[in-house]
């Protein structure tokens, strides 16, 4: 059985309404009506509230009298993307912030209104039910914020749980001509050898490398074998592997010099790795390896996107902080 959170004011005449009106006609619906007098728990009432609200199909509020109470929960149930019916018995009772969202108006002095209500209620679950009712003029809420803070605004299009997970996405982006590869890492052994033709023909085509890579003596790498449960030892080799594979690359006749690879001697950096528009973020976790760590991927033409990438021009031209190995 579905079920309807009803958000309404506490008082006597509302309380008819609520038990002869609103129960009643979802309950010829087959859905099951409940409003937070009737939760009973130990746990404090704003916890059985949200919990409602997260867990009712539809959410139906009544804002006349312009209980603050009532607003509040309405605006939580839009910020969790719940579908809401508003009722009010004057349209100036609804707030300007969500006037533009439709509302049922109901008037008690008008003859058969309460039945004029009731169905009113049934038409528009049915419409939910059948896709025809929207909350406002863009799709859902989810949207809506989908694409303020995150496309548009903060710029995160996914989360991978391991870097694993990223280059897979990454995959089908080889097939396609690359302008810019920009890496703040370790050794890049798995991508050196999964990606070999890859990288090569694109070296071919013009792309142009980027690797920033702590320096193999830093008696930082000792301290990071031991936060990854690594042989002592193995980091550094990965790392001069990928500097004997740099020059290899560079001195190849068939290719232009395209790669550049700095070192650093300080605590890893965070893993960067931008591939054109294409901007990927993570940490280095204590006892976990690198392969296996979360990594977020953001458009580079966006505020964290153009964080990182400002931040990695600042970093890779600051000759105090790092030193040319290979170009």
């Amino acid at each position: 059985m579905k079920k309807c959170f009803v958000v309404i004011p506490f008082k006597d005449h509302f309380d008819t309404y609520y038990n002869k009106i609103i129960k009643p006609a979802l309950s010829d619906l087959d859905i099951e009506a409940i409003r937070g007098d009737e939760i009973y728990s130990n746990k404090p009432i704003i916890n059985d509230i949200i919990e409602q609200i997260i867990t009712s199909d539809y959410i139906i509020a009544d804002v006349s009298n312009k209980s603050p109470n009532v607003n509040y929960e309405l605006g939580l149930a839009h910020a969790l993307c719940k579908q809401v019916i508003i009722l009010s018995q004057n349209s100036e009772d609804i707030p300007f912030d969500y006037r533009h969202i439709r509302a049922i108006i109901y008037k008690t002095d008008e003859v058969k209104w309460a039945e004029s209500l009731s169905n009113n209620i049934k038409k528009t679950i049915k419409n939910i039910d059948e896709g025809g009712y929207k909350l406002s003029s863009i799709d859902t809420l989810n949207n809506f914020y989908k694409n303020i803070f995150t496309d548009k605004f903060f710029g995160l299009q996914n989360i991978f749980t391991t870097r694993q997970a990223m280059n897979m996405f990454l995959t089908p982006y080889w097939d396609k001509k690359l302008t810019q590869l920009d890496i703040v890492a370790f050794g890049l052994k798995s991508f050196r050898d999964s990606k070999s033709q890859a990288i090569y023909q694109q070296l071919q085509n013009g792309l142009n490398i980027r690797i920033l890579s702590p320096n193999p003596l830093s008696k930082f790498l000792q301290a990071r074998e031991k936060e990854e449960k690594l042989i002592e030892g193995s980091i550094k080799k990965t790392i001069q592997d990928l500097q004997d594979w740099s020059i290899k690359m560079n001195n190849n006749k068939s290719l232009a010099k395209n790669i550049i690879l700095k070192f650093y001697d300080s605590t890893p950096l965070d893993f960067y790795w931008r591939q054109d528009d294409n901007l990927f973020i993570g940490p280095y976790l204590y006892g976990i390896g690198s392969q296996q760590t979360i990594t977020f991927h953001f458009k580079v033409n966006s505020i964290v996107g153009n964080f990182y990438t400002k931040y990695f021009e600042e970093i890779w031209n600051n000759t105090k902080f790092t030193s040319q190995i290979i170009n």
